[in-house]
Parts: C-alpha cells; structure tokens; sequence
C-alpha cells in the first residue's frame, strides 16, 4: 500500500514538474524575447497575481473542475501546471532569459530558425540552471502541498504520502 502512495505521489509530481517547466518556460520566452501588443501589462498583471493566496484561486478552480467532472481524480492536481499558472516560475524564467545574449538568438534567425525552433534550440538549453531550479521546486511544492490533495481526492486507493 505504501508503494500504491509513493506511486501516485509521484504521478502527481512528476506530472506537475514536467507541465511547470513546458508551460513556464514557453510563457517566459514569449514575455522575454517576443515583442507583442500588451506584453508589459500583461507580464505586470500576472506578477501582479503573485500577491493573491493560494486559497483564493482555489475555490472558484474547485468549481470549475467539479462542473467539469475531475473531482477525484489527478487531473486537477497536474492540469493547472500544464497552463502557465505559477507565476513565480515565469518570473523567474523570465528574469534567466533576459540575462542571455540576444546574439545568439539573432544569429539563429539569421540561420533560418523561427521563434519556436529558437527557443527550442537555443534558449532552453541555454536555461538549464533556471529549468532545474523550478523543477526542483515544483516537485518539493506539490509533493508537499497537503490542502490541495485534501480537496480533489477522496478515494483513498487515490491518496498520496502526504494525505496517508
């Protein structure tokens, strides 16, 4: 039963760890090196968001995954990472890129590469030591994160270490 906990401890984890850092990375590369309409109010509004609990997003989320028929399953615990939603880790990512040379980039795009197969290519590995860093902290904040599981599973064959 122990190893069923550690299983889906990890699952949870594991699964939030790899959405944190696709999703982050690409929002951070966007608000770091593209040049769009609305980008500074919109990096602004969400470091904004940093100052707003935990628990205060968590029960209009709770509605909206009940309605959506995910209540009792992991789906809530890994779905939200895959979307861009720790906007501490964008900030984060996003301060690592804009302290990398523009020149590689630009002799990227000289090269043929789009925006995408840049940040592929070039900004990601390049941003190896912040990659690691909010994956690190991703995985110890969701294994650890006790309210949250509390609230989304009640099945206890679904339980984590944490809630057992």
């Amino acid at each position: 039963s122990v190893g069923r906990l550690l299983g889906n401890s990890l699952l949870i984890a594991g699964g939030a760890v790899l959405g944190n850092v696709l999703s982050c990375s690409l929002a951070a590369y966007a608000f770091a090196r593209l040049r769009f309409r609305m980008r500074k109010p919109m990096f602004g509004f969400m470091v904004a968001t940093l100052m707003l609990p935990h628990h205060v997003v968590l029960i209009p989320q709770y509605i909206i995954f009940n309605r959506l028929g995910l209540v009792d399953t992991y789906w809530p615990l890994i779905l939200p990472k895959f979307l861009a939603t720790e906007a501490f880790f964008v900030f984060l990512l996003v301060q690592f890129m804009r302290g990398l040379p523009r020149e590689l980039e630009e002799s990227a795009r000289i090269d043929g590469c789009g925006a995408f197969r840049t940040y592929w290519a070039i900004t990601l590995p390049l941003s190896r030591p912040a990659l690691i860093t909010t994956a690190i902290f991703t995985f110890i904040w969701t294994w650890n994160d006790f309210f949250t599981q509390m609230i989304y599973l009640f099945a206890p064959e679904k339980y984590t270490i944490t809630l057992a």
